[in-house]
């Protein structure tokens, strides 16, 4: 396959590929890669909303706008050091802490109640 590009866009990717340390006939296939996975996504994207749509599972303008300034209030939170990165690992840490606490609850509420107390006379 041959691709002419701009002699802009040549010397764009040649000056990419010097600072990555690679070929520009590497750089230009990872970049086709990435653009066709972000289409493949996108495309999937769309056809998942259109069924949604078909469903009648749509999202009312204001559940939108609220889920909006949720995800801005989040970045501006992260920006002024506030806020906390999200990992996998992190969400498994904080599953076990929720479940820590929980136990810990049960396990107090199992002690004061009334049929433990009466039990234990």
């Amino acid at each position: 396959m041959e691709v002419h590009l701009s002699p802009e866009k040549e010397a764009r990717i040649r000056e990419f590929a010097t600072r990555t340390g690679k070929d520009t006939a590497q750089v230009v296939s990872e970049a086709v890669d990435r653009m066709l996975e972000y289409d493949a996504r996108f495309i999937e994207a769309v056809e998942e909303g259109r069924a949604a749509a078909r469903r009648g599972d749509l999202l009312e303008h204001d559940e939108v706008i609220e889920i909006i300034a949720a995800v801005d209030e989040a970045e501006v939170s992260l920006t002024r050091g506030k806020g906390r990165i999200i990992t996998r690992q992190s969400m498994l840490d904080l599953a076990e802490d929720v479940k820590r606490r929980g136990r810990a609850r049960i396990a107090g509420s199992q002690k004061a109640s009334p049929e433990n107390n009466a039990k234990e006379s």
